[in-house]
C-alpha cells in the first residue's frame, strides 16, 4: 500500500480530521489484507464472526452469574456438544472453532 503511513497521508491533505483519516486508513487496509486471503480462511472469520454476539451475551450472563472466567471454556463447550449432538460441533462439514483449538 502506497500510504501505509497515517502521519504521511495527514501531511499531503487528503483527510482533514485525524479520525476521518484514521478511518480511510483502515477501511483501505481491510480491502487489501482480505483479497490476499484464502477462501477457507474467509469462511473461518465469517463463522468466528457471526457466533461472537451469541458468545458476549453468554460471557455476560457467566459475568452476572459470578461463574469465574476459568470455567467459561468448558460451559461453552459443553453447550456446543448438546447443541450439535456431538463433541465440539461442527459448521457444515468444517469443524468448530472449539474442536480446532483445544485439547481433550
Amino acid at each position: 500500500m502506497e500510504y501505509q503511513d497515517p502521519e504521511r497521508v495527514r501531511r499531503q491533505g487528503r483527510c482533514v480530521k485525524s479520525k476521518v483519516m484514521d478511518i480511510y486508513v483502515q477501511e483501505v487496509m481491510y480491502t487489501t489484507y482480505t483479497e490476499q486471503l484464502s477462501h477457507d480462511a474467509k469462511l473461518s472469520i465469517q463463522q468466528l464472526a457471526s457466533a461472537f454476539p451469541t458468545i458476549l451475551s453468554k460471557a455476560v450472563k457467566f459475568l452476572n452469574a459470578a461463574i469465574p472466567p476459568s470455567t467459561w471454556l468448558r460451559l461453552y463447550q459443553a453447550e456446543d456438544t448438546e447443541e450439535h449432538g456431538e463433541v465440539g460441533g461442527s459448521f457444515g462439514n468444517r469443524p468448530s472453532f472449539w474442536s480446532q483449538n483445544t485439547t481433550r
